[in-house]
């Protein structure tokens, strides 16, 4: 019965300790690689802000500044080097980059467009995959799901509209006035992504601001959102059609657009930020509550076999008394010991004799 107390007492502990100990450690994979799926993406956002200027300028005929798209390739073939293999993303980014590099250097404005769209459209998907195999589109907390869903999808996408519309505006105004109608479709679809994607980012925005983590959406992201929505209402105005876009000026598309490029490429790094900074909080909670529990389990084990222990102790104590008791001198007088058989002709145990009868058996002798 000293076991049964012992045992109920170590056996659950040990059990729900390791159940916790699978559980937080699927949650600890699970969030190091929607880590892993966020430092991808750091990479992909700064190239397609680049490959996006370079599509606009082909579209404007004019030359294309490759040094800073070179570069963003180079940081994002890092971040590929360093995840592509554990996010499945190797072969497409093998992909996106061949068709960057293989877009000409020279050509008609509408055929290194459509270089440059391909090779987006690529590039989205690459940016899909990331976000899907990392995890990041079907995080548990709300907070961390919206803010993935506009900073990995949202705002990708309306960044990649927002060249398209300025690309085909740009394209349009060089044809004839009867071959604009045709171009009108591209455009009105374009201009209506672009709309759609920056409507979604905000509701995004505000569902995240609701979760419990909604106080990391500090006033300097919030600024940052402001800027890219406004900077977006610019390129494509509320009130102005498809068609009246032709008689803006060329100079304020190119120029509205890359605003909306730096506002998206300082909204994207914010949010990423603000992203990979919950995931790691996240990490150190798990840390922590691993901690607790092998405490916990220690407790259990040391409460569980202190009973044990007392009555170990309890029972050598009493076998050592018993033991000593039956080993220890019996009561009363010692038994008094038989003489040795050569005892009776031991000289010393002759009655004492004095001196002069000594002396004179002596005399007698001689």
């Amino acid at each position: 019965m000293r076991l049964v107390l012992p045992v109920l007492l170590i056996v659950p502990a040990v059990v729900l300790f390791g159940l916790q100990r699978q559980s937080n450690g699927d949650d600890s994979a699970f969030v190091a690689t929607e880590r892993h799926g966020v430092a991808y993406l750091r990479g992909l956002v700064p190239l397609e802000i680049e490959l996006v200027g370079a599509q606009v300028a082909a579209a404007a005929g004019t030359p294309v500044q490759r040094e800073p798209l070179v570069a963003a390739i180079g940081a994002a073939a890092k971040a590929d080097g360093d995840y592509g293999a554990e996010l499945l993303a190797h072969d497409r980014w093998t992909d996106v980059r061949a068709k960057i590099e293989g877009v000409p250097a020279t050509g008609s404005p509408a055929t290194v467009f459509a270089a440059y769209s391909e090779a987006l459209d690529l590039l989205l998907d690459l940016a899909d995959k990331v976000r899907d195999a990392s995890g990041l589109a079907r995080d548990p907390h709300a907070e961390t799901f919206y803010l993935a869903d506009g900073g990995a999808q949202e705002l990708p996408e309306g960044i990649a509209a927002a060249g398209q519309y300025a690309g085909r505006v740009l394209l349009a105004r060089q044809l004839a006035q009867s071959a604009q109608t045709d171009a009108l479709f591209g455009i009105a679809e374009a201009r209506s992504d672009l709309i759609s994607s920056a409507s979604d980012l905000s509701e995004d925005m505000q569902l995240a601001s609701q979760g419990p983590a909604g106080t990391s959406l500090d006033a300097g992201l919030l600024a940052k959102i402001d800027a890219y929505s406004r900077a977006a209402d610019s390129l494509v105005p509320a009130a102005a059609s498809a068609r009246t876009t032709f008689t803006a000026d060329p100079a304020q598309i190119t120029n509205d657009r890359n605003d909306l490029g730096r506002a998206g490429s300082a909204l994207s790094a914010a949010l990423l930020s603000v992203l990979d900074n919950l995931l790691r909080d996240r990490e150190a909670s798990l840390r922590t509550r691993a901690a607790v529990a092998v405490a916990v389990l220690v407790a259990a084990i040391v409460l569980g076999l202190v009973p044990v222990t007392l009555a170990v102790v309890h029972s050598l104590r009493g076998r050592r008394r018993r033991t000593g008791a039956a080993g220890g001198p019996p009561s009363g007088p010692p038994p008094a010991e038989a003489p040795h058989p050569a005892a009776e002709r031991w000289p010393d145990d002759y009655p004492a004799r004095a001196p002069y009868e000594r002396g004179e058996s002596v005399r007698a002798a001689r």
